[in-house]
């Protein structure tokens, strides 16, 4: 146990459990909102971390801004992942699309509907205290391996309102390819049994089907990228026309991700010119990636929480060993 005023470490017990049997993350978030541990009041507010989230000064500004607005009890921010060392530059570049989905997708969801309809994430994601102990994380097995998801899709289903948060904070992306793998099928998997829930309305999760099964199609939209030369199929100009917008959509998620993942000041105007431009290249690598996420998460084990270890100098201390 840490012993300084300002800092409170909690450890969960081996022998804890929840009522529901929540496991995993969920299982120690759900520890924090028992009353023999909480000392917090109903009006406190909880920004919740990964381990190696930075707050950075226009975070902290957010934050300040969204909790003294008053107006919302959920609110969640964007990330970057190009902002400290970089590790891996193949996962790093493969990640910037995350950040066009946060300045785009998820900040259309939270500032304008007040609610997210596919997804948010677990990390720079505030929450009045009063909000999280009502709502909990002990929603069983189900909500247990996307258990940030299953949350902000039963605090919807009980009334309470989202808010974008402006500025950002930084992570670092997987360490590997295996690992970017994994994470990403561990999403997937916990999607699918957020959708097969019982507890979440058939209304606050219809869009999340639409962008679940596009993911598990991914392996016969490449098939058909790289038959279609060889084969080629008639389409209506209706379906022409869609298919070119999606792929357009995508290199534009890339090529705005890679922008604002890469400043000049820190990288130079030459470089940011060639890292956008491989992300854009990249693209085919991504919907491998997406493939391989696809068919892991149709025919691998739905329960299973896989955690990607991000202590880059710990790993480098051992090796050095």
């Amino acid at each position: 146990m840490i012993k300084e005023n300002k800092i409170r470490e909690i450890v969960v017990p081996k022998n804890y459990n929840t009522a529901s049997g929540a496991l995993y993350k969920a299982r120690a978030l759900q520890y924090a909102l028992e009353d023999k541990v909480n000392i917090l009041e109903n009006e406190n507010w909880v920004v919740h971390l990964d381990e190696e989230t930075v707050l950075t000064e226009s975070s902290i500004i957010g934050i300040v801004n969204f909790v003294t607005n008053g107006k919302y009890e959920l609110g969640q921010g964007a990330i970057t992942y190009a902002d400290e060392e970089i590790v891996n530059w193949l996962t790093t570049l493969i990640d910037i699309s995350r950040v066009s989905d946060d300045l785009g997708n998820l900040q259309f969801q939270l500032a304008i509907l007040h609610r997210p309809i596919f997804a948010i994430k677990g990390s720079f994601l505030v929450v009045k205290y009063g909000v999280e102990k009502d709502v909990t994380f002990d929603h069983g097995t189900e909500g247990s391996i996307v258990e940030d998801n299953f949350f902000a899709n039963i605090a919807v289903t009980k009334g309470y309102k989202f808010n974008f948060i402006q500025g950002v904070m930084w992570e670092k992306s997987p360490f590997s390819l295996s690992d970017c793998i994994k994470q990403r099928t561990r999403w997937n998997q916990g999607v699918h049994l957020l959708l097969d829930s019982s507890k979440i309305p058939l209304k606050n999760k219809f869009l999340l089907f639409f962008s679940y099964y596009a993911v598990l199609t991914t392996p016969f939209s490449i098939v058909y990228y790289l038959l279609s030369p060889l084969y080629p199929i008639p389409m209506s100009p209706i379906v022409n026309l869609l298919n070119a917008f999606i792929l357009a959509a995508c290199c534009y998620s890339n090529i705005f991700g890679a922008i604002k993942s890469f400043s000049i000041e820190r990288f130079g105007t030459f470089k940011v010119i060639l890292l956008t431009t491989i992300s854009y290249i990249l693209l085919p690598v991504l919907g491998v990636l997406q493939s391989c996420v696809a068919l892991q998460s149709l025919f691998g084990k739905k329960n299973q929480f896989y955690i990607v270890d991000k202590n880059f100098k710990e790993k480098a201390m051992l090796q050095t060993v």
